[in-house]
């Protein structure tokens, strides 16, 4: 961060800005800025703003926050801003890849050894995950949703109502899986590649299969059962089909 900040190479006109005070923290008309670590804090913050634009889309939220605070900066932001920049450093590693050879049946790239109720028969290698948490309060569902190896959409939202049951709140979250699945096979017909049979969305939780495989009234579920026959009615109508996994495979486990 030493020199003139990349961005007034091409514009240093436009650093003329940057000895206008802006803060006024004593009682007089003098005003107390300090325009080093000012200067420090929008070079590093319009640097991280050119990553967002080009390369980790996901920060932009953060940039955004640290930016409305650039007439006041103080040590403690400008570490918030250090700590964002340690963050891309250590996951500069972390990318999303597709493959198209993937080996038949799999879900990740290199997955060669899985069980065969866990075999993908699209073309695309699309499937779904979905978990939920149950805690005091509203729950959070997670879904993550796989293609070519890769995830393509993923979620994680806090539920509006408060669930009595870990299987209320896992029904909940499998049924917005199931409404993803849904928009997926659209889209994919809309690409000109539909996807022919079920889309397989992996669910750990034994209770939520055993419910949707029999047609019976359970009154712990009186409040989701309209959740729950949709989803079987999309079980049926080979939609998606629900499949037990592991809750070390479960990807959507957070």
């Amino acid at each position: 961060m030493n020199g003139t900040p990349f961005y007034l190479n091409k514009h240093p006109d436009d650093a003329a800005f940057l000895d206008t005070p802006v803060v006024t923290l004593t009682g007089d008309d003098k005003p107390f800025v300090d325009k080093e670590l000012r200067r420090k804090f929008l070079s590093l913050v319009m640097a991280m703003y050119w990553i967002c634009l080009h390369a980790e889309p996901s920060i932009l939220g953060v940039i955004n926050m640290l930016s409305r605070k650039s007439h006041v900066v103080t040590e403690k932001l400008f570490s918030y801003a250090k700590y964002l920049l340690r963050y891309l450093y250590e996951t500069r590693k972390n990318i999303v890849q597709y493959r198209r050879d993937l080996p038949d049946g799999a879900k990740f790239i290199d997955e060669t050894d899985f069980p065969e109720e866990e075999r993908i028969h699209n073309r695309f290698h699309i499937c779904g995950y979905t978990d939920a948490d149950y805690a005091i309060g509203p729950s959070r569902h997670c879904e993550v949703f796989m293609i070519a190896g890769g995830p393509f959409d993923w979620g994680s939202r806090m539920a509006t109502t408060v669930s009595t049951s870990t299987l209320g709140t896992e029904m909940n979250a499998l049924h917005e899986g199931v409404l993803t699945a849904a928009w997926t096979k659209l889209i994919m017909v809309e690409f000109g590649h539909p996807i022919h049979g079920p889309i397989l969305m992996f669910q750990d939780n034994r209770g939520v299969i055993d419910t949707l495989q029999s047609d019976g009234y359970r009154h712990r579920l009186r409040h989701v059962m309209s959740v729950v026959c949709h989803v079987r009615e999309m079980v049926q109508a080979e939609v998606v089909k629900v499949v037990s996994c592991t809750t070390q495979r479960q990807l959507a486990d957070i």
